[in-house]
């Protein structure tokens, strides 16, 4: 079901006629486990309010293309919702997430210029070598 889930959210992705040629849309796996438990304790939530357990990137050349291509997205799908950390950034991390619920699963659409791609790309390779400093905790 989460397959399935998955391609109805990438098509609606890839129908979208404002992403440019050259866009980059790419599924992320799901979360490890390990990711799962420590983002419930990191976040003290629970397992039904995770958005992000499955979803996709669409990477774009600029801000103006990002700013369209989530605009035709909301536009189609008005039932996503829409959290913007451009103007609520994460220790450094911006990127604007729809957060779509199909076919009763919900799958996450991180909409992203190249520079805030590269940002995440460098957030996750330190977090490998510093377990925490994503999340603003200072190395040991």
């Amino acid at each position: 079901m989460l397959a399935t889930a998955m391609d109805a959210v990438l098509l609606a992705v890839q129908e979208c006629s404002s992403v440019p040629v050259g866009a980059v849309l790419t599924t992320r796996p799901e979360k490890t486990t390990g990711s799962i438990v420590a983002k419930l304790r990191r976040e003290r939530t629970r397992l039904s309010r995770m958005r992000d357990i499955a979803g996709c990137r669409l990477v774009v050349d600029r801000r103006v293309q990002q700013e369209a291509g989530v605009e035709e997205l909301r536009s189609r799908h008005p039932s996503w919702e829409i959290i913007d950390r451009r103007s609520d950034p994460r220790h450094g991390y911006r990127a604007v997430h729809l957060v779509a619920t199909v076919v009763g699963r919900l799958i996450e659409v991180r909409v992203r210029t190249r520079l805030q791609q590269a940002w995440a790309d460098m957030s996750e390779s330190l977090e490998r070598k510093f377990p925490g400093v994503k999340y603003g905790e200072a190395p040991q």
